[in-house]
């Protein structure tokens, strides 16, 4: 009986497993990668017939998903297959060797200093003002900002600072704020400047939590606050200046924005000042520095200003000052 069990039907039993203990979230990822990119090409194949080939395919069936998924699927095909290895259901993983492919890394777009502008004032006044300008001067994730509490803000201490120690994630629409973040370089202290510190001043405290009030945002309440921005931006650049339909809500925005986006553009602009690139990453809350240096390097190189002392030193000695 133990020779004809089906990959489906180990599946099953092996997902109580993985998933015991876990987050919606957590749990959400497991079940997607097996029951959508998993079984369907391998589930009715006995499991102790499964072969390097086969989970080869399975790769090579997600080729066109992002590495992160593909990776997922990697983790979890291989996790199953060691735990049936183990349970002596098989002699061997045939996941052992494979790889999920090459990292990709897509060149982002930071929004210009005009689009920013647009962007400030399209918002100014709206319950979306305060998280455009918490993503634009801290370079927080979207959980990050959406679990921010005022006992982490201090705008009174010499070098006005918040503390990054909570994050907020979705369970079914429901806010779960918690202290566990993304990694231990996620927590961090960074200055507040002046142009939000003006802002976060300037704002009623109603409650413990910087956005929302008295209550985090459910995935709902979040898309509701999104959706000013997304109701201001156009598809036809001949609608700009126009108004809604049944309503004076002005299309100002001629680009499209997302909450990484705000992230993306914080650290654009600490790279392209010249920034310490330690600092970025700090900053930034990379784990890992190869992270920040393959994602931002090409702007490094897009300004000489960074690599001028190092050129003057070695070839002009009267402007090695500089």
């Amino acid at each position: 009986m133990r020779s004809n069990i089906l990959v489906q039907d180990w599946a099953k039993d092996w997902m109580e497993i993985a998933t015991a203990g876990k987050g919606q979230s957590h749990k959400d990822s497991i079940r997607n990668a097996v029951n959508n990119h998993i079984l369907p090409h391998i589930g009715d194949i006995p499991l102790c017939e499964v072969n390097y080939a086969d989970v080869s395919l399975v790769l090579a069936a997600a080729s066109a998903y992002s590495y992160s998924l593909r990776s997922k699927i990697l983790i979890n095909m291989r996790g199953m297959f060691e735990v049936a290895r183990r349970s002596r259901l098989i002699s061997e993983n045939p996941c052992d060797g494979l790889k999920a492919g090459p990292r990709q890394y897509k060149e982002k777009s930071a929004l210009s200093k005009a689009q920013q502008e647009m962007l400030e004032a399209a918002v100014r006044g709206t319950r979306a003002e305060t998280f455009v300008l918490l993503g634009l001067y801290t370079g927080m994730r979207r959980e990050e900002i959406l679990g921010l509490m005022w006992d982490c803000v201090d705008l009174r201490a010499e070098v006005p600072f918040l503390s990054v120690r909570r994050a907020l994630r979705w369970e079914h629409n429901r806010p779960c704020v918690s202290e566990v973040l993304k990694s231990s370089a996620a927590r961090r202290i960074i200055p507040i400047p002046e142009r939000l510190l003006v802002h976060l001043e300037s704002l009623r405290r109603s409650g413990s939590h910087v956005i929302g009030g008295d209550a985090p945002l459910t995935q709902t309440q979040f898309k509701n606050l999104w959706g000013f921005i997304e109701r201001r931006t156009v598809s036809d650049p001949s609608d700009l200046g126009t108004c809604l339909k049944h309503s004076t809500v002005e299309r100002c925005l001629d680009f499209r924005v997302t909450p990484h986006q705000l992230r993306h553009t914080y650290i654009t602009r600490l790279v392209a000042s010249g920034a310490n690139i330690k600092h970025v990453q700090y900053l930034a809350g990379h784990s890992d520095l190869k992270m920040t240096l393959q994602v931002y390097t090409h702007i490094m190189n897009e300004n000489p200003a960074a690599f001028c002392g190092d050129v003057y030193a070695a070839f002009d000695s009267a402007k090695a000052a500089f």
